[in-house]
């Protein structure tokens, strides 16, 4: 796993030797995906466990996908993403659905 934080405006994805920053001004929607971890693995034994994903959409389309290993952890940045730029519309409603459709179609 990458170790995403939100740091002056900006989401900071660190994973092994690569360090990726998405200015949050950029972000004009984000939503949170989760799926229990024993569902997405044939056979797993990892209980209950609970993954999450932010899915994020630059203006442009650019789709960026920051996986957790916790869904707590996406639901917190998540929170602290849209206290930082409040005009970026969160979470996968009907209408941000179809505000965004051409995002998600592109």
């Amino acid at each position: 796993m990458a170790k995403i934080t939100l740091k002056n405006d900006r989401i900071i994805e660190k994973k092994f030797m690569k360090t990726k920053e998405i200015p949050l001004s950029r972000i004009v929607w984000a939503y949170i995906q989760q799926e229990d971890a024993c569902a997405a693995l044939c056979c797993g034994r990892l209980g209950m466990a609970v993954i999450g994903r932010i899915i994020a959409y630059e203006s442009d389309g650019k789709k960026h996908t920051l996986l957790f290993d916790d869904v707590k952890k996406a639901e917190d940045l998540l929170k602290k993403m849209v206290l930082s730029a409040p005009g970026m519309a969160a979470g996968f409603t009907a209408e941000n659905r179809e505000k965004f459709s051409h995002l998600i179609a592109g």
